[in-house]
């Protein structure tokens, strides 16, 4: 992986915003890294959520908002959870959310879904704006 360079001048090319001319093909290392760490912050979605139908936090997230990112390896990323994302299920469809077998848990109507994060100040001087991700 490339290092974190000052990317301040180049963030909305990065974004998109001139269809990633001359950023593709090679793949730009600036790019390259940004698309992997966002893929880092989804991956930890799918790790942190709880799937085992004998816990009582079955469809909940394993890590507290403070921990999740230095459980999941992501602390090097320079960015803060401030809010955890839940969905509810109240359709009558083949189950997409997971329940805990047990009869106590956390919640019967609720799954955990991602975070929203933040950059941290050391970050946003590094690309001259706050960051906001959802995952």
């Amino acid at each position: 992986m490339s290092p974190k360079e000052d990317i301040f001048d180049k963030w909305r090319e990065i974004q998109g915003c001139c269809g990633w001319d001359n950023l593709l093909n090679p793949l730009h290392l600036w790019l390259r890294r940004e698309i992997f760490k966002y893929s880092e912050f989804a991956q930890a979605t799918y790790d942190a959520f709880d799937f085992d139908s004998f816990s009582k936090y079955c469809g909940s997230c394993r890590y507290n908002r403070d921990k999740i990112f230095d459980k999941s390896g992501l602390t090097k990323y320079g960015y803060k959870v401030s809010k955890y994302i839940h969905a509810m299920s109240h359709v009558d469809v083949p189950r997409w959310l997971e329940w805990s077998t047990l009869g106590q848990t956390w919640s019967k109507d609720s799954n955990w879904m991602g975070f929203v994060a933040m950059s941290d100040d050391e970050e946003t001087r590094r690309i001259e704006r706050r960051d906001i991700v959802v995952a």
